[in-house]
């Protein structure tokens, strides 16, 4: 073997460490992190919450109507959707934000350094994004429905954290969906 198919051989298999690390940290569909990776980066943040003292935001994002969407239009529709949603929330957030989608329909956001207020300001602007986006598609409405809980108020570890986010969607779904919810408040729902 020679020394340069040698350095060929280790930068080929460098890149396939690279591309199966990645395949198992990212979706492939959106493009943004899986669930067991935004879980890991999550408790990264909650450590530096807890030791620094300063909140954490725990959001669940949940798209409103892709079942019927994926019924009426087919999964390929489903999926476009599903893709320029997870192209939108990239280009959105921040970048040291975690943006990850945990299945199916349902996106997860961690946002350092904000407040459950701030929290639920910057997801109304992705509504609004998401709106404006799809609002020439004749064929189908997007909405979604989110809940924001905030470390250390809400919950204080990633387990009950998405229990109070999650009672937040479900509060924001029986209102009529296309908003989004602040945990444990029922004076602040936040309509479109």
């Amino acid at each position: 073997i020679t020394k340069s198919e040698l350095v060929t051989r280790v930068f080929h298999r460098l890149e396939r460490t690279k591309l199966l690390r990645s395949l198992g940290e990212t979706d492939q569909l959106t493009g943004v992190a899986n669930r067991r990776q935004s879980t890991i980066e999550f408790n990264r943040l909650l450590h530096l919450s807890q030791r620094y003292h300063q909140p954490l935001c725990y959001a669940l994002l949940d798209l409103n109507n892709l079942k019927q969407v994926n019924e009426q239009y087919g999964h390929v529709m489903g999926d476009r959707i599903l893709k320029r949603l997870g192209q939108i929330l990239r280009q959105k957030f921040r970048s040291h934000d975690i943006v990850a989608r945990w299945g199916g329909k349902e996106f997860f956001i961690g946002m350092y350094g904000l407040n459950r207020q701030a929290g639920v300001r910057r997801l109304q602007e992705i509504l609004e994004t998401v709106s404006e986006e799809f609002h020439d598609c004749e064929l189908v409405q997007v909405t979604f429905s989110a809940g924001v809980a905030e470390y250390p108020e809400d919950g204080t570890d990633i387990e009950s954290l998405y229990r109070a986010a999650d009672e937040a969607i479900e509060r924001a779904q029986a209102t009529g969906q296309d908003c989004v919810f602040p945990a444990q408040s029922l004076a602040g729902n936040f309509t479109q």
